[in-house]
């Protein structure tokens, strides 16, 4: 086939051979898993696969890592044009490749944060009840996989179906918020601030200003962040139900909180975390509490006040359980920063053993963003101790951990192995004095 121009190798194709063809062109990523085509085609894999064997074995499609196929940009724009030639099957096509990816991403966001409420969704080429995955770490390996795929095609449907491009950026945010991605994210952010503004909701606003806000926190964009969270609070000032307004306030405002604390005004930023607290337990919010909670203390650890955090840690970690252990992640984070708590005030012991206890928890549960965490506060606890070799051991594997989450914090992992290095050179007391202080307070 090869010799033959594209319209004709198009055309010679066993009908169902072209029709897998008409499914490679209505998905916008750069490669595509067999059960999306099957999904598409409303066929079996089975069926699928025999035609993509087909397809490979003339070149027309080539083999990708992780079981996906992609079509060479010629042959795709001949298969495209071919199908537009025919607007019913097309729309069908596309209708039943975003029913796919929609209903797999919110099944996927539901198991590994069943604490959410689900944004109202219609899906009509596939049943969302059959939808399962075994455990929360094969639904985020889902979602790992086919991020690519669901950006690009909420890029593509941004004009078009702001309603499913919303819905599928809201169930990736789980992604990016327990396995990182900050580039990713604030892409994402930005898909979801423009459907937010296209569809006039003023949840759906505030929602997207929020998360955009912590997007920019996390970049270190701190005045842009602020701008955010402002915009969050005015927004939710249009929602209707007293409830979901009083906590997205209460939400955004808990980011204002962080930006003061970031530039050293540290009572100010208790004072608006204290604030809030009341309006979380009033409504029976218990996991908001416990990230409220959370979130005081990491604020007094960092302000070197790691004996008034112990107490506020014990609140976050029983409100996160009466929220019915829904939220591993965050229930894990409390150990980590109990464990960095322990570490400033010198239990190094206690410190040790619930450092490890909580990292052997985020491998456990398949969140590399808590193990890397995890082992960058062990390597800082380790650098305490003046353990060298140790705290590389520790500071090398979150450094792989975030480079491959696409984490900026991995260039702060460096320059501590960097110092490492220059401290090795050394010899003395003096070397001793600077391992101890390397490890000094920090955002974590």
């Amino acid at each position: 086939m090869p010799s033959l121009p594209l319209r004709k190798q198009y055309r010679a194709l066993p009908a169902p051979v072209r029709g897998c063809c008409d499914a490679f062109t209505v998905q916008p990523g750069h490669d595509v898993s067999v059960p999306a085509l099957a999904a598409t085609l409303g066929t079996t894999d089975t069926d699928v696969d025999a035609h993509v064997r087909h397809l490979t074995g003339t070149g027309l499609v080539r083999p990708e890592p992780g079981g996906r196929y992609r079509m060479p940009p010629l042959f795709w724009a001949r298969a495209a044009k071919e199908l537009q030639r025919r607007p019913g099957r097309r729309q069908l096509l596309t209708e039943r490749f975003g029913d796919w990816c929609l209903g797999h991403a919110r099944a996927a966001a539901a198991i590994v944060a069943p604490y959410r409420t689900p944004y109202p969704a219609k899906i009509a080429h596939l049943d969302p009840a059959a939808i399962a995955f075994p455990t929360p770490a094969a639904a985020l390996d889902w979602l790992a996989n086919e991020r690519v795929t669901l950006l690009a095609l909420a890029h593509d449907r941004k004009d078009t179906d702001p309603h499913l491009v919303w819905l599928l950026v809201d169930a990736l945010r789980v992604l990016f918020d327990v396995r990182g991605g900050l580039d990713d994210r604030i892409t994402a952010d930005g898909i979801a601030l423009d459907c937010a503004v296209r569809a006039g909701d003023p949840v759906w606003l505030s929602h997207a200003w929020r998360r955009t806000g912590w997007s920019q926190y996390d970049w270190g964009h701190h005045a842009a962040a602020d701008d955010a969270f402002q915009q969050a609070i005015q927004s939710a000032t249009g929602i209707d139900d007293t409830r979901t307004r009083i906590i997205a306030t209460a939400s955004a405002t808990e980011g204002l909180a962080t930006i003061y604390a970031a530039e050293g005004d540290i009572d100010q930023a208790l004072r608006l975390l204290d604030a809030h607290q009341g309006v979380f337990t009033a409504h029976g919010d218990n996991r908001s509490q416990g990230l409220s909670a959370l979130t005081t203390a990491v604020i007094l650890i960092n302000a070197q006040r790691p004996r008034d955090a112990l107490p506020v840690l014990s609140i976050a970690s029983d409100m996160l359980i009466r929220a019915g252990g829904t939220d591993p992640y965050h229930a894990t984070r409390v150990g980590l920063e109990t464990g960095r708590a322990l570490t400033a005030l010198g239990d190094h012991d206690a410190a040790k053993f619930i450092l490890a206890m909580a990292l052997q928890q985020m491998v456990t549960l398949g969140l590399p963003r808590g193990h890397a965490t995890a082992a960058r506060y062990l390597g800082d606890l380790a650098m305490r101790l003046g353990c060298l070799p140790e705290a590389r051991a520790y500071y090398e594997t979150a450094a792989d951990l975030y480079a491959h989450l696409g984490d900026h914090t991995h260039t702060v992992i460096t320059d501590l192995l960097n110092r490492i290095d220059n401290l090795q050179t050394r010899r003395g007391p003096r070397a001793t004095t600077a391992v101890r202080t390397a490890a000094g307070a920090r955002r974590p």
